[in-house]
């Protein structure tokens, strides 16, 4: 069919953009689980190994997979995020475990220091320092055994003492005097500890967890100071009395930590948007110097330092995501243009470098071979490029014209235009018909001999413009 169609143009370039803004959406991805599991030293053989060959398969994508790009860089993201969301629900739930730990070798210490205060035993320094042990300190495993040992000797110290007499003890203390003294009471340090384990309230463990979370952000300068913030109140709290305003005390710390943790990845997300622009508009135009990139350069820095702004975050990153997207738009109608018209050229049409921009101004162009005067193809297309409109002209003036003549114009274009198919595809372009009529289906479109004589020059004018218009810009 060589009548009117309508085509979609996909150039090459706009394949390796769209591959490569995808391929730099899942290295991102892949490099934030990467330093997650490096900082908190979860890197085992296998996830790295794993990593490695994620990443060798992402960097060797191109533009032969431009139609499942998105597809498979949406699955690949998604795969990413949710390893990372389970790695950090290992650690918070190690880390949950931790705190309790701690507060089980708290309590055996402070039970401990009654036992040897009522015995009028001096009291180990270990003793003393366990007491007083934060469930924020995040101490790891080794230093949780050490205590736990250290617990274990002066346990053993006082079993020994216990036979010896003293003076009148409580009931608790002799409660404690008497399992210390039994033979079945107690028939490991670990059955001991065991006794003391902690039950915190649904409060505490919620709050527990948004520390936890909090922990794991990648430390920052005024990060830090709020997070060492909460946990000062969140320390006040535990050591205080539970009353009616130890409740409201603690749900105002969990309402402030859960906003600010909202913020934070609220912020990271903003972030990471102005980044993915930061790298579009170099990979699309390596040497912009565009106010908008300078802006995002200097908010980036603000947002890494963390200092004050004085501008709504949001509506910044809405400005450099239309912005970004015109860019898009623009390279890519450029790139469909130079690719028709190339293919064209090479195929004998008469093309010159001004009907690039002809085609922009008028949003319709006529081409043709200079060994046939009467008949042209006009290509018509919005700014974007989005959609072209192609079909067979003929000047109303034309000698000679007949049915038969029109009918060969349209089959010669048809042979063209398969030719034109095959030469974008030969360099991994595509021309996808949407629409498209037989030959002789539909009357030629006639352009009177002034129209098609002033659009052959108007072509040629707007060239010359450009032309001395870039030639001032050079001299200034």
């Amino acid at each position: 069919m060589s009548g009117p169609k309508v085509v979609r143009i996909v150039s090459v370039e706009e394949k390796q953009q769209v591959v490569k803004q995808q391929q730099r959406k899942i290295v991102k991805m892949l490099q934030t689980l990467h330093v997650f599991v490096q900082q908190h030293n979860l890197l085992a053989h296998s996830l790295i190994g794993q990593l490695q060959h994620r990443r060798k398969d992402y960097e060797a994508l191109n533009e032969d997979d431009y139609y499942r790009i998105e597809a498979f860089a949406e699955q690949e993201i998604q795969f990413l995020k949710t390893r990372l969301q389970e790695l950090e629900q290992e650690l918070v739930k190690k880390r949950m475990h931790d705190k309790n730990r701690i507060r089980r070798i708290k309590m055996a210490a402070h039970s401990l220091k009654q036992a040897y205060q009522q015995r009028e035993i001096a009291l180990p320094e270990t003793i003393a320092t366990l007491i007083t042990l934060s469930p924020e300190s995040n101490s790891n495993a080794d230093q949780l055994v050490k205590h736990e040992q250290q617990l274990k000797t002066a346990l053993q110290a006082l079993t020994q003492a216990a036979v010896q007499p003293s003076k009148t003890l409580s009931t608790e203390q002799q409660a404690l005097k008497s399992r210390l003294q039994s033979d079945a009471a107690i028939t490991s340090f670990s059955t001991w500890l065991t006794t003391y384990e902690p039950k915190p309230s649904k409060q505490q463990i919620r709050l527990d967890t948004l520390l936890t979370y909090l922990s794991l952000m990648p430390p920052m300068p005024l990060r830090h100071s709020q997070i060492q913030t909460f946990i000062t109140r969140a320390e006040a709290l535990e050591q205080g009395i539970q009353t009616t305003q130890f409740a409201v005390k603690m749900d105002s710390l969990i309402v402030d930590v859960s906003t600010f943790i909202q913020l934070q990845k609220h912020q990271k997300q903003q972030q990471e948007a102005l980044q993915h622009y930061q790298e579009t508009i170099e990979s699309i135009e390596p040497e912009n110097t565009s106010d908008m990139l300078q802006r995002i350069k200097q908010v980036l820095i603000i947002l890494t330092k963390q200092t004050e702004r004085e501008f709504d975050l949001d509506s910044f990153v809405q400005q450099a995501h239309d912005y970004v997207e015109t860019l898009q738009n623009d390279h890519a109608a450029d790139s469909r243009r130079h690719a028709v018209l190339t293919g064209l050229q090479a195929l004998g049409y008469d093309i010159n470098e001004n009907m690039t921009t002809a085609w922009v101004e008028n949003g319709r162009l006529i081409v043709k071979k200079s060994a046939v005067d009467d008949y042209g193809i006009e290509l018509a297309a919005p700014s974007n490029m989005q959609r072209i409109q192609a079909r067979v002209t003929v000047n109303n003036d034309a000698k000679q014209r007949s049915m038969t003549t029109d009918n060969a114009a349209e089959e010669a274009w048809c042979g063209d235009f398969s030719q034109l198919k095959q030469t974008l595809a030969d360099d991994k372009g595509e021309i996808i018909i949407d629409r498209a009529l037989a030959v002789g289906s539909q009357a030629l479109k006639e352009i009177a001999t002034e129209e098609w004589n002033e659009t052959q020059e108007r072509q040629v004018r707007y060239g010359r413009q450009v032309s001395q218009a870039k030639g001032k810009q050079k001299k200034i």
